[in-house]
């Protein structure tokens, strides 16, 4: 009698496990078949990384990584994920403030004493980009012979606007400071620092840096359609002095993934100072903590959900992501005039993250 109810209970469990795997398989079928309309429609090159409950479910690329040799995009491909970095630094000062090296309340005239009124502004102030932080549009024409010599510069000719402290105002300028605060306390170079808190604990190895990209870093490019590629150039020393610490990583989809999986959950800070980091108390004057975009319920409604995106030399990169880290939508696209706003963002990764999460727009 008890052998007869072990082999029902076992039938039981391998229906219902058949049952749950038709319906995992529905789900991802519905998914797939919205990127195929999507990416059709859009004219889409480059890769797509679909992740649910932690795992990667769908990895899809179409199009060239290099239109001249016919290389095409690959899973495996990195992308510039430009901005998307302003997050990665953020974590490198929230980890140093986890080793009591620095604390988001330091004001910034402790690293930088030369900016005017910098004695009352926080280096979380900096992180949520409500710092009032203003520096000349000119400082793009000065030629530079280094990165300190730009931050020197930056370090000396930046102000602080103190009638717009706690006013949001996007500016790649905060980061740059942030970036340079992370060499001036941990006595690293930034990409030393880089790996040593974050790709080496997380095993990431898909990753370069601008100033020695990887060959299979895929090739930015302008134009509409996947039969129109205009390759878009590297950024200039100038370019990239100023994108650092805020846009001078390529990566793919899947270490992507793993970097912001690991900073929600707090895997390299902890998850206290993770939830103190990003937390939605700190949204006054801006939707915006340390890198990631609080995504409003006009857009999903009942879901903690993050919102990424970034753009240079013809590589966009859009990101949605479960507060927890579990669910994401990671779009890179190297053909960067796709729609007529001229960016992906919002345009793909957020209609496959409903399907995703279940959201109904009705």
């Amino acid at each position: 009698m008890k052998k007869k109810i072990g082999l029902f209970i076992l039938t039981l469990l391998v229906v219902g496990f058949g049952c749950w795997e038709q319906a995992q398989a529905a789900s991802t079928k519905t998914i797939k078949q919205t990127i195929n309309q999507l990416v059709k429609q859009k004219g889409f090159s480059g890769t797509i990384t679909v992740v649910k409950n932690g795992r990667v479910i769908i990895q899809t690329s179409r199009g060239y990584a290099n239109y001249a040799k016919k290389q095409p995009n690959r899973s495996q491909n990195q992308y510039q994920i430009a901005s998307i970095q302003k997050s990665m630094t953020a974590e490198m000062i929230a980890k140093l403030a986890s080793q009591k090296k620095l604390t988001l309340n330091d004001k910034l005239s402790k690293y930088y004493p030369k900016i005017k009124n910098a004695d009352q502004v926080t280096l979380r102030q900096l992180l949520n980009m409500v710092s009032g932080l203003k520096v000349s549009s000119t400082i793009s024409l000065h030629s530079f012979k280094s990165q300190q010599a730009y931050l020197n510069y930056l370090g000396s000719h930046a102000t602080i606007q103190t009638n717009k402290i706690g006013q949001w105002q996007y500016s790649s300028f905060n980061y740059n400071l942030l970036a340079g605060i992370v060499e001036q306390v941990s006595g690293k170079s930034y990409q030393q620092y880089f790996k040593q808190v974050i790709a080496k604990p997380l095993g990431i190895k898909n990753y370069s840096f601008v100033t020695k990209f990887s060959s299979n870093v895929a090739q930015g490019y302008y134009n509409r359609g996947l039969s129109h590629y205009q390759a878009a150039g590297k950024l200039g020393k100038t370019n990239q002095y100023m994108s650092f610490g805020a846009g001078t990583i390529a990566m793919s989809g899947q270490d992507l993934y793993k970097v912001l999986a690991a900073m929600l959950s707090g895997k390299l800070i902890g998850t206290g100072n993770a939830q103190d980091l990003y937390s939605s108390k700190y949204l006054s004057g801006t939707t915006y903590t340390a890198g990631f975009y609080h995504v409003g319920q006009q857009l999903i409604k009942n879901q903690a959900t993050y919102h990424m995106h970034g753009r240079q030399s013809g590589v966009d990169t859009a990101v949605e992501i479960s507060a927890d880290g579990q669910n994401a939508v990671i779009v890179q696209s190297n053909n960067g005039t796709l729609t007529s706003g001229g960016t992906i963002n919002h345009v793909i990764d957020l209609p496959i993250y409903k399907k995703l999460v279940g959201y109904d727009d009705n």
